[in-house]
């Protein structure tokens, strides 16, 4: 028998379930053989059995197994070889059930292809894609809920959980009962936890990594951390559930710990999977791999804790299957470290080695990371580990051939370190992975025992440092006691030695003298943890014994504030509060910050001070703003504050509550109630003053602007503005009286006063030239040059409006004072008489102008200029010469200005010089009709002569009378020829002249040119007058013969004619035969022949007429022609039936030749003339007239009707040239050189047999769309051309030094729009037809993108050119000058080319800007170098004179430019000392020999100072010699006693207060006070009736009597608290003075030099008690070594206060207004410059910093 041929079929299966189920073993071949040969099988089952079969089976009666795979047909038939591939597909359901089998296939794979990819579910429709979703959802549903019958065992199933959204699903969808209904609302809630914001961020998170995307588009690093903290809470919220004894079950607990492990790894793997590992920029990666890192730690730390402590703890659900182990995440976080490790490491290699070096060693980029190519590093699990290792192991290797040069690097870098430890451990820090390297460590072992033995020592000098400090027990000086200094210390050593310890263990832990180290910082941190224990109870035993014994809670007893009544603080609000609490407060607030317990009786005593020190700061900055009011109110406004002040006062000297209740610290409510109620007092008063103040500075501001514009020439903007000023003052006039505003107003007017006197002068020096604008013309009337208006009208307006503009100031109101403004036109009469002078000369000029233009118009004077032309010019010679002069005249006339000015008088030329235009234009006009008249006069003799003789000479004479009259014409014609030729001649020469100038002007030479033409020449009228003489005599003599003879035979020959034209019409009559007339060459022979006929015909019926009337004009019989008739009504028979066929031939061709272009929107014309020839086709053949012709039509217009559905389509309004071509070309079959712009209806007409084609319909309307949707990208596309064609930068002309240069502006409206056409570009790019545009919108792509990158760059350039052009064009940095203008060139070159070629895609274009990105990073960069060397420079300059530091650096570099220059230091001197306004130099300017402040007090310098080209070295000397100078006055004043115009204000100031001290404390040991007293007093009415002081001299009696009044004050308090000893508190609170060789200040137990900065004649703030408290408290704060932070409302003299206690301390204040543009470099800076120049700081509204920045600072 034949052998059996082997199955492949069978072979497919075998492998197939050999691949999947590891075995060969198969039962049940019947069940594959139906399934292979039967056709109606299309199911076969593959079963793994326990006994490791395969059970096969057709059946879907049997139970599916746990691991089963289906082969189904995907059509009924027998299976083959070839196809069975194709036929068959193959679905498991191993490890799960059906239903969750197909879940899995719909979710994993159906799902997402079938609903997510357009492409792939476009055969669905809408309703079925939402089925196949919901079915999805459902069955999800089904698999994750399980099966209810199981019980309990339900709730632990994790079946269908692969997500945690899955989970979220399972409760958030949960019908079933076999869970507590508590229970799952329970769930529930925890997973809506922040609102659902937990659940919708795992949700979102879980779809992006379904879909496959990366994690980056909706959560970055720092929200997936927030993520994992909450899921921490939601999960242990969810262990902690519990509902009828039932808990969450451990196992569910644990998957899905598990699966949100999963989530994070996956996120982790995604987030970084976007960066290149291996060659990736290190700073971004490695501060992704460390987030990356920290994510994983944070998810493992709280799985950790829960599973090992917290739930395994848990009373009512206690977690007992040991720590739960996240392999995935765990495994994860430790590849992420070792890549970590490895990039850092090569980093170090590459900071330690040379460029040589790594590419001898094989360690750049490229190499280093060689042996991981191949390897996908974040994908890290059992298989891919191994390979992961040979690479890591090998990377290793590489490594090792470099070790002993890295280590010699290393040694060479730090050679000039390794006398200082801290550097040296930081370079090891530095190196940390390379140096750790085995071998690198023991070729550095000498530097590191070298180094552990410095860190030993410094560790032993630390500890002996320690211990000084705690067997001294210094404070540190900020107001902390020694006690609570040394628990600083103590945690500072403890925190230092922790550091050290621990950074040095990975260098030395493998040395010898590494255990010395260990030793000693485990002993020293043990040491300082006892220490501060021990300390921490010494100092709470203290501060309990002071509690006990009543020291610290008695102190908040009696009134909040006081008005002493005498004494020192006579008059000051002031605030009762002791200083202890606040030590204590601060060192309870510093014990807490280190995390020490604080006894509650001390924490309580604590916040009870804090909150009494609340009281206290509120009650002081209103006592502050109270005290120093007096300095922030005008002077001039005091009397409009007079009520509000009153009323304030009421507030403050109220002592009791609304209930009549006594208010004192012991009643902190009343204590509250009048807090508020004074802050709201003074807040109002501070706001009304404010806005007094801030008005008072607007009207300046206003005054300044007045004076800044030209009354003359600006006069309504200055009435605008004046009236804005009038409106401003009309506002305060309607609320306050009048009588308290007289000063103020006064003092406006006069400043208003000099703005407009100011205005006036300069409008009166200028009033000629800049009065407004009087316009006259000069123009030619009456026959003279004449100014319209007149020039006496012209003199009247002049004058009005000079005398308008004089008479100003009488007339301007002012402020109410109006007689100030009177006197303003007496004082300046010189000026007024000069303007009338000027007047004068201004109208003598302007008749000057007449003269000058008067001989230009002399034409004017003609009357009659036609009979003056016919006069004097006739001959042709003449007419050219005056034509000539014409032209010259009119090119001086063009060369007249438009207008002439006389200072303010504009005579415009226009209307004289179009008069003279006129006059010239009339001259020339008037000579062209003269000639033209004369031309044609002499023209008609000619004309008449040669027309009459042409007539005679061309009668033929037929009798012979005619022939003798003829022969005489012609004699008389031949004698009168030579004179009229001789005539014509000169006709001719005229008309060239005429025709040469004529062109242009209102004169028709038509007539001439038509009359006198075609004259001379041959072929010229003379010419043929000759011919016809001669012709004329010759035709005389042929007519003398016989006329008869002919006709006869004429007529006999004519009759044969026709007989043979009837013949041939038979024989050969069109449309005989078989004709093709589709062919137009066919049917236009056929009209061809018709028309030969029809000729023919005609020329034998016009020969027969033309016979018959010969013969009757001869008498002779009329001749017969038969059949003539007959043949004429044969041929018009045919020649109608053609002639429809010729007319629907003409229609159909003037249709044809029509450009479809113009037909294609009227195309149902075709339409409507098939139906109208239809109609007429029907009427000939039921007429009878059925022919070749009528059965053509009918097939014709059939066609056209059945083409007309696809023709409406092709009309192509959207169509371009490939969709036109795929039309023309590919569908019709046309040829290629028919395109669009020759395409004609003929073409469609040709292809009526293809568009009759049911398809070609079809394919017309998808051509149709396909186009339209096209043509809206091209649109798009045309718009970005245009856009990118037409849109231009625009600029902004900068000057500079004279230099000008094009800047940038609009960058906003640049880059929005530069934004919005990227965005269309990225919309476009999205359609489904984009395709065939996709270059050209590659190119606008790369474009745009380069665009976008030069406007960043050149913003950052012209930003930073814009801010050093003016500093190096003062000459700063000589250094870097050329650096700056190197790239000056560049910048400008740049500016230049955009300024020409302004357009913005120009910057894109490389011809134009080559290397624009490579210029502009490397300007950048240079301009970048320029500001930190001008920084460095600066900061040098300040280093040696610390008060620059409170400099702009365009001022410091003024000053540094000009230092020799007293002008400009002059305008900065106010800028760096407190009181310095001016200095006076020497005559030669080369010594500063005293200083004068605002006021114009003026105090000799003891020793002059040199000025030098170094002003920073001059400047200090100046401020050393200040205070020499100030501290010699001193000690003078006291010596010789206080003498007002000998000594400054300060140093007056200071003696007094000197010798007041002196006295008071004389006074307290002897008890004179009250003679004091009456000293004083006496002194006071001294200063008080001094008569006219001198302004200086007032400024100084002011100062003193402020300071007399305080100083009596004091007295009446020391005598009122019977002061016996100069340590009792009345006298020891108080700021005393004293002479101990310099000045002295005491305040309680704080004791100052006085620092002698001058102060100049600064107003003094009025002393209340409440600046005593706040002075009290800041030299309290200052002895305990702290500052002072003054708080209150606005406007309650907190900065005065401290300004105030700066001038009594003889120190530099500066105020800062702090806001939330200071950062902390900035803050840093101010510090410097205060510590360097030893000045104080006044920081405004320090509270409106960022906290960022306060962290910093403190």
């Amino acid at each position: 028998r034949p052998r059996a041929m082997p199955d492949g079929r069978r072979a497919f299966f075998a492998q197939t379930i050999e691949a999947l189920f590891s075995t060969s073993q198969l039962v049940g071949d019947d069940a594959l053989s139906k399934f292979l040969d039967d056709g109606s099988v299309t199911v076969l089952r593959a079963q793994l059995q326990e006994d490791g079969t395969v059970q096969l089976t057709t059946s879907l009666d049997t139970k599916p197994t746990s691991s089963e795979v289906s082969f189904v047909k995907r059509a009924p038939k027998v299976l083959n070889d070839e196809s069975i591939r194709d036929d068959v597909q193959i679905c498991s359901t191993s490890g799960a059930s059906v239903i969750a089998g197909l879940h899995t296939m719909l979710k994993a794979y159906y799902c997402p292809l079938l609903l997510q990819e357009p492409s792939m579910g476009s055969e669905l429709t809408p309703k079925i894609q939402t089925l196949l979703g919901d079915l999805q959802a459902q069955l999800g549903q089904v698999v994750r809920q399980g099966d209810e019958t199981e019980g309990d065992k339900s709730i632990e199933s994790c079946q269908g959980i692969l997500t945690p959204a899955d989970e979220i699903q399972f409760w958030a969808t949960y019908s079933g009962r076999t869970i507590d209904i508590d229970m799952v609302r329970g769930v529930n809630d925890a997973f809506d936890a922040d609102r659902g914001k937990w659940s919708d961020d795992v949700q979102a998170l879980c779809s992006e990594q379904q879909s496959g995307g990366a994690a980056t588009g909706g959560m970055d690093w720092d929200r997936m951390e927030e993520l994992v903290d909450q899921t921490n809470d939601v999960m242990d919220t969810v262990w902690n559930l519990t509902s009828k004894g039932k808990t969450y079950p451990e196992k569910r607990m644990a998957h899905l710990l598990d699966v949100f492990g999963s989530l994070v790894g996956q996120y982790v793997q995604q987030r970084l999977g976007q960066l290149d590992i291996w060659r990736g920029p290190f700073t971004v990666l490695k501060a992704s791999l460390r987030s990356g890192i920290q994510l994983c730690e944070r998810w493992l730390s709280f799985v950790n804790l829960s599973t090992a402590t917290v739930w395994a703890g848990h009373a009512s659900n206690q977690w007992k299957g040991g720590p739960h182990n996240d392999e995935f995440v765990r495994s994860l976080m430790v590849r992420l470290e070792q890549i970590l490790g490895q990039r850092t490491t090569i980093e170090e290699l590459r900071r330690l080695l040379s460029e040589q070096e790594r590419k001898e060693h094989n360690l750049e980029y490229d190499q280093a990371f060689k042996a991981f190519e191949g390897i996908e590093p974040l994908l890290c699990n059992a298989y891919t580990q191994p390979r992961w290792e040979a690479a890591v192991a090998e990377w290793r290797g590489r490594l090792e051939g470099a070790e002993s040069v890295i280590a010699t690097n290393f040694r060479r870098q730090v050679a000039e370190l390794i006398s200082q430890p801290h550097l040296l451990l930081r370079e090891f820090q530095r190196f940390s992975n390379v140096l750790q390297r085995p071998a690198i460590a023991a070729e550095l072992s000498s530097e590191r025992e070298n180094l552990l033995s410095q860190l030993i020592e410094q560790l032993d000098q630390l500890e002996h440092d320690f211990d000084q400090h705690v067997r001294d027990g210094k404070s540190f000086g900020r107001g902390l006691s020694p006690t609570v200094s040394g628990i600083v210390v103590c945690r500072q050593t403890y925190t230092r030695t922790a550091a050290q310890m621990a950074s040095c263990a990975a260098f030395f832990r493998n040395l010898k003298s590494y255990g010395e180290l260990e030793a000693m910082g485990d002993a020293l941190m043990r040491k300082s943890k006892q220490q501060e224990s021990e300390l921490l109870e010494e100092w709470c035993d203290e501060r309990m014994g002071q509690l006990d014994g009543g020291d610290l809670s008695l102190r908040m007893r009696g009134q909040l504030m006081e008005i002493p009544t005498s004494g020192e603080n006579e008059g000051l609000l002031v605030v009762n509060y002791d200083e202890n609490l606040v030590i204590l407060l601060r060192e309870v607030r510093q014990l807490t910050e280190l995390g020490l317990p604080i006894p509650r009786e001390i924490s309580e005593t604590a916040a009870e001070a804090e909150k009494y020190y609340r009281y206290g700061v509120m009650l002081k900055k209103v006592a502050n703003f109270w005290n120093s009011l007096s300095e922030q109110i005008i002077p001039s406004q005091r009397p409009m504050l007079l009520n509000a002040l009153i009323a304030f006062e009421k507030v403050v000297r109220s002592r009791k509550s609304d209930k009549g209740d006594e208010i004192t610290w012991r009643t902190p409510t009343e204590c509250e109630n009048f807090v508020e109620r004074l802050q709201q007092a003074a807040e109002k008063l501070a706001t009304e003053n404010s806005r007094l103040r801030r008005i008072h500075q607007q009207l300046g501001q206003h005054v300044v602007a007045i004076m800044s514009i030209d009354l003359l020439r600006q006069r309504e903007l200055w009435k605008q503005r004046w009236q804005e000023t009038s409106q401003l003052m009309d506002t305060l006039k309607r609320k306050y009286p009048e009588e308290h505003m007289i000063k103020w107003l006064r003092h406006w007017d006069e400043q208003v006063y000099k703005a407009l006197e100011a205005s006036y002068q300069m409008g009166l020096e200028s009033l000629n030239e800049n009065l407004s604008e009087i316009k006259t013309e000069l123009v030619y009337t009456q026959r003279a040059v004449q100014f319209r208006p007149g020039i006496e009208e012209l003199r009247s307006v002049y004058y009005r409006e000079m005398k308008k503009f004089i008479s100003i100031p009488n007339n301007f109101p002012g402020f109410g004072n109006k007689h100030i403004y009177a006197r303003m036109s007496a004082t300046n009469t010189e000026s007024l008489v000069n303007v009338y002078r000027k007047a004068e000369e201004l109208f003598t000029r302007l008749a000057a102008v007449l003269e000058k233009y008067r001989p230009a118009a002399i034409l004017g004077t003609i009357d009659d200029l036609d009979a003056f032309v016919d006069e004097h010019v006739t001959e042709a010679v003449q007419y050219e010469a005056n034509f000539r002069m014409l032209k010259a005249k009119r090119k001086d006339a063009e060369k007249l200005p438009d207008f002439e000015r006389i200072d303010c008088i504009r005579v415009s030329l226009a209307p004289f010089k179009s008069t003279l235009e006129d006059q010239m234009q009339r001259l020339n006009d008037t000579l062209l009709i003269a000639l033209r008249r004369t031309v044609l006069d002499e023209f008609k003799d000619v004309d008449t002569f040669l027309t009459e003789s042409m007539e005679k000479l061309s009668t033929r004479p037929t009798t012979i009378d005619e022939i003798t009259q003829a022969q005489q014409d012609w004699s008389e014609i031949g004698n009168a020829k030579d004179e009229l030729q001789a005539k014509s001649a000169l006709c001719l020469e005229k008309k060239k002249l005429l025709l040469q100038h004529a062109p242009g002007s209102a004169v028709d030479v038509n007539e001439v040119i038509t009359r006198i033409s075609n004259l001379e020449g041959e072929g010229g009228r003379w010419d043929n007058f000759d011919i016809a003489m001669e012709a004329f005599n010759f035709m005389i003599n042929e007519q003398k013969e016989a006329l008869r003879s002919v006709l006869e035979n004429e007529v006999t020959e004519l009759n044969n004619s026709i007989e043979r034209l009837m013949e041939r019409w038979k024989a050969l009559k069109p449309g005989q035969g078989d004709l093709k007339l589709g062919e137009s060459a066919t049917v236009a022979k056929v009209f061809a022949e018709l028309d030969g006929w029809k000729q023919q015909f005609e020329e034998v019926s016009e020969k027969a007429q033309t016979l018959t009337e010969s013969c009757a004009s001869f008498d002779m019989p009329q001749p017969r022609f038969d059949g003539l008739e007959g043949l004429e009504a044969d041929i018009n028979k045919t020649a109608d039936n053609w002639e429809m066929l010729k007319e629907y031939t003409n229609e159909i061709d003037a249709m044809a030749d029509t450009s479809w272009l113009d037909f294609r929107g009227n195309v149902f014309a075709l339409q409507d003339l098939a139906t109208a020839w239809a109609e007429k086709v029907k009427e000939k053949i039921l007429a009878g007239e059925h022919s070749l012709v009528t059965d053509f039509l009918s097939e014709q217009l059939d066609q056209i009707k059945h083409a007309m559905p696809a023709l409406k389509f092709c009309r192509g309004e959207p169509f371009g040239e490939d969709h036109w071509a795929e039309l023309l070309q590919g569908k019709l079959g046309l040829p290629r050189d028919v395109k669009l712009v020759g395409l004609q209806v003929k073409h469609f007409l040709q292809s009526l047999t293809i568009l009759m084609d049911p398809g070609t319909v079809t394919f017309v309307k998808q051509l149709q769309a396909r186009a339209q949707g096209e043509v809206t990208i091209r649109e798009a596309l045309s718009e970005l051309k245009a856009w990118s064609q037409t849109t231009e930068i625009k600029l902004l002309e900068h000057e500079e030094a004279g230099r000008r240069t094009p800047i940038i502006q609009g960058w906003k409206d640049l880059f929005l729009e530069l934004g919005d056409k990227q965005s269309l570009l990225s919309s476009l790019k999205e359609s489904a037809f984009f395709k065939a545009f996709a270059d050209q919108g590659a190119v606008f792509d790369a474009k745009m993108t380069a665009l976008d990158n030069h406007l960043h760059a050149l913003n950052q350039i012209q930003r930073k050119w814009v801010y050093l052009e003016p500093i190096f064009e003062r000459g700063a940095l000589p250094s870097e000058q050329s650096r700056f203008r190197r790239v000056d060139v560049e910048f400008r070159d740049i500016m230049g080319k955009i300024e020409t070629e302004p357009l913005l895609f120009n910057l894109a274009d490389e011809m134009l800007h080559h290397g624009l990105a490579e210029s502009l990073e490397k300007q950048l960069d240079q301009l970048e170098r320029c500001q930190k060397a001008l920084t460095e420079f600066l900061e040098e300059k300040r280093s040696a004179m610390p008060r620059f530091y409170f400099l702009g650096d365009d001022d410091l570099l003024e000053i540094l430019g000009q230092a020799k220059n007293p002008t400009v230091i002059q305008s900065h001197l106010k800028k760096l000392f407190q009181g310095i306004n001016t200095v006076q130099f020497n005559d030669d300017n080369t010594q500063i020999t005293a200083m004068v402040s605002s006021a114009g007090e003026v105090v000799t310098l003891e020793s002059p100072v040199n000025v030098t080209d170094r002003v920073e070295e001059w400047l200090a000397a100046l401020a050393e010699e200040m205070k020499a100078t100030l501290k010699a006055s001193v000690a003078a004043c006291l010596k010789v006693g206080s003498k007002l115009d000998e000594f400054p204000s300060q140093v007056l100031q200071i003696a007094e207060n000197v010798k007041f001290a002196n006295f008071a404390e004389v006074g307290i040991a002897d008890g004179s006070l009250q003679e004091i007293h009456d000293q004083l007093s006496q002194l006071l009415k001294q200063y008080t009736s001094l008569e006219n002081p001198t302004p200086l001299v007032s400024l100084k009696v002011k100062a003193l009597i402020l300071d007399l009044v305080h100083n009596m004050d004091v007295l009446d308090q020391l005598q009122r608290a019977d002061c016996r000893t100069t340590s009792d508190w009345a006298w020891y609170k108080q700021l005393r003075y004293y002479d101990e060789g310099a000045v002295v200040m005491r305040m309680v137990d704080a004791q100052f030099d006085y620092t002698y900065e001058y102060q100049g004649n600064a107003a003094k703030l009025v002393h209340t008690p409440l600046t005593d408290k706040c002075y009290l408290t800041l030299t309290q704060g200052m002895h305990m070594g702290f500052g002072g932070n003054p708080y209150g409302p606005a406007g309650t003299g907190k900065t005065e206060s401290v300004k105030a206690l700066g001038q009594a301390f003889g120190r530099q204040v500066l105020v800062f207004n702090c806001d939330e543009g200071i950062d902390f470099q900035s803050m840093g800076r101010i510090f410097i410059g205060l510590v360097k120049c030893g000045a104080w700081g006044c920081f405004d509204e320090f509270n409106r910093l960022k906290e960022d920045q306060l962290s910093a600072i403190s």
